[in-house]
């Protein structure tokens, strides 16, 4: 990871614009058994609508998934020098073993926590999009010092994460990866492709999201 400059904390302004309004509306959509009625932002129009407005430009083009192809949203940032190389953490199984598919994920095989504290530069606040098997899921996570002490925030569309505010905040890197490890595990049953025949892979993927001038 590259030793750039952190986001100044005053843009948590920002971000919370961009959340408050939507988690609620999320939220109750979730509640709405017609799957074709749905209030609010999804997880990576969210995502994108943040990133934008860090930026200060709402025409910004950005992806429909946050990582995977020539066209996702954390490609297009690390091309214009936005964004770090993706940082992928893979999973255990209960046995301990290396989980390829998300069928017998149990536990992140490395503290995603650890990761962005070792990272962090000293001052303001780092910013990073994390995408939970390879994009099924996508989310916004920060990290600050708060009086010398660390916290962790990860947002999303809201019920993800928590039901009415879209964001969780998180004191402990073990508590952080509790919780990403929690919520991957949830989705044990999930399948992709043709007829959901397959298993997502079962990963969480990071990427810190530079200050700059988008191109």
């Amino acid at each position: 990871m590259s030793p750039k400059q952190e986001w100044p904390v005053a843009v948590v302004q920002e971000i919370e614009g961009v959340t408050s309004y939507n988690a609620p509306l999320r939220t109750i959509s979730t509640l709405i058994p017609i799957d074709s009625v749905k209030f609010g932002k999804d997880c990576i129009e969210l995502h994108n609508a943040i990133i934008r407005k860090l930026y200060k430009m709402e025409r910004m083009r950005l992806g429909d998934r946050i990582v995977g192809t020539k066209s996702s949203t954390h490609q297009i940032l690390q091309n214009q020098g936005l964004a770090s190389e993706l940082k992928e953490f893979s999973f255990l199984t209960k046995e301990d073993q290396i989980s390829v598919g998300n069928a017998n994920a149990y536990k992140l095989n490395e503290s995603v926590g650890a990761y962005i504290k070792k990272n962090y530069q000293g001052s303001g606040i780092s910013i990073f999009g994390v995408s939970a098997m390879d994009g099924y899921h996508s989310m916004l996570l920060t990290y600050q010092l708060k009086d010398g002490k660390p916290e962790f925030t990860l947002i999303d569309q809201g019920p993800a994460t928590s039901f009415l505010t879209g964001k969780s905040v998180f004191f402990t890197e073990a508590s952080l990866d509790s919780n990403l490890s929690e919520y991957v595990r949830g989705l044990q049953n999930k399948r992709t492709g043709k007829g959901g025949k397959y298993e997502y892979p079962a990963n969480i993927g990071l990427y810190k999201i530079y200050p700059g001038t988008p191109k």
